[in-house]
């Protein structure tokens, strides 16, 4: 990986925590571009910067329809509200994107297809399994 590459994946990471800490307002959107171009959603990797570069739900699931990612429903509760498991093309991954009952978006994204299914991990932002606050990520309005 590039130095470039690097500072880059840092950069990203920093803004999301503060994304999802809401200390930036949803402007932050315009300001970085995709990483990758439309339908080139390929792994943990390219979802994950997507995510952390800032994008709203229905981008996000624009980009992985693009993708041919395949959406199934997703079983929420009364916290967690209604959602969809997209599946990667190659079954290696998942992001589960769920809209809470107050209209926020979130989404997390897993090491194997099942959007959370017994013996997946949720993943933070350099792909590693990480704890619920880190592998929760808010999506801008």
């Amino acid at each position: 990986m590039s130095l470039h590459q690097n500072l880059v994946i840092k950069v990203r990471s920093h803004l999301s925590h503060l994304v999802n800490k809401r200390a930036i307002a949803s402007p932050l959107k315009t300001q970085l571009p995709s990483p990758m171009p439309s339908g080139n959603i390929l792994t943990t990797t390219d979802i994950i910067n997507l995510i952390v570069g800032g994008i709203d739900k229905t981008t996000l699931e624009t980009e992985l329809t693009a993708s041919n990612w395949i959406s199934t429903p997703a079983r929420g509760g009364s916290k967690s509200g209604s959602g969809t498991i997209w599946t990667s093309p190659n079954n290696q991954s998942s992001v589960r994107i769920m809209t809470k009952p107050d209209g926020s978006s979130y989404a997390r994204v897993y090491n194997g297809p099942g959007g959370g299914a017994p013996g997946e991990q949720p993943l933070k932002t350099f792909g590693q399994p990480g704890t619920r606050v880190e592998t929760h990520f808010i999506l801008l309005p």
